[in-house]
């Protein structure tokens, strides 16, 4: 589903962070479209090997930079692409 995300756990920057750079890249260069629906947060953990905890907190910032929009019951979606 989203198989460009890596995490590097010898990094300094925190995994959370790494998982949201990367989905504001790609979101960012069009790679994620308006509308693509991200996976949930627990299935993307599992697919990556990290607690769901992680995952929610690089959506969090997503949603509070206006990347993403989390509908309750729906999930998790690409709102816009940033010029």
């Amino acid at each position: 589903m989203l198989d460009f995300l890596r995490v590097n756990e010898s990094s300094n920057t925190p995994i959370y962070r790494q998982v949201y750079e990367q989905l504001r890249v790609a979101i960012e260069r069009g790679a994620l479209e308006i509308g693509h629906r991200l996976p949930p947060t627990r299935e993307l953990a599992g697919q990556l090997g990290l607690n769901r905890t992680t995952v929610s907190a690089a959506y969090s910032l997503l949603e509070a930079d206006g990347l993403i929009e989390g509908q309750v019951g729906r999930g998790s979606f690409v709102r816009t692409t940033v010029a």
